[in-house]
């Protein structure tokens, strides 16, 4: 599967093309619900979600989610904005959030559902990253293996596909 080529944008542009997918507005799909249950079952992990940046400052909306995870989250929860925001890397992981002072204070590590561990792939549209797909677990974890990181960057990769070849519907 070849990569896409990650473009720096602000989030204004990021919102625009989201919005323009109309992907929060088309509700539920049954892809995206399909998707983070099989992504969940394969890395094993109790928590899986697609999140995507939102139409409102500092917001990201959940499309679909396994597990306990809020419909929106603060777009400058750290661990989303280094995922969308470096394109250097495809994937990202932090194998303990609380003994970071990056994500120690952030919100799903403080509250339920008390997060610790965080892996989490760009989800690409028309060269500019506009969400992503996460998986976490609030126990400490080992490092994915490089089949399963290499299992959510292509599961992340297939969201933009999908969209790409998604009707638009409101």
């Amino acid at each position: 599967m070849e990569s896409s080529i990650f473009t720096p944008g602000s989030g204004d542009n990021r919102a625009q093309i989201a919005q323009s997918l109309l992907v929060v507005e088309r509700g539920r799909e049954r892809f995206f619900d399909d998707l983070v249950g099989e992504v969940s079952f394969v890395v094993g992990m109790p928590f899986c979600f697609v999140c995507f940046v939102g139409r409102e400052a500092g917001r990201v909306h959940v499309k679909a989610a396994c597990g306990e995870i809020p419909d929106t989250l603060p777009s400058m929860w750290s661990f989303i904005e280094d995922v969308i925001e470096h394109p250097q890397q495809l994937l990202c992981e932090v194998l303990d959030a609380r003994a970071t002072s990056t994500y120690s204070m952030d919100e799903l590590v403080l509250f339920p559902p008390h997060l610790r561990y965080f892996a989490g792939a760009q989800v690409v549209h028309s060269g500019v990253a506009i969400g992503g797909l996460f998986v976490a677990d609030g126990a400490l974890r080992e490092p994915l293996s490089a089949e399963n990181a290499a299992y959510l960057e292509q599961s992340a990769q297939c969201i933009g596909e999908y969209l790409a070849a998604a009707p638009l519907t409101g």
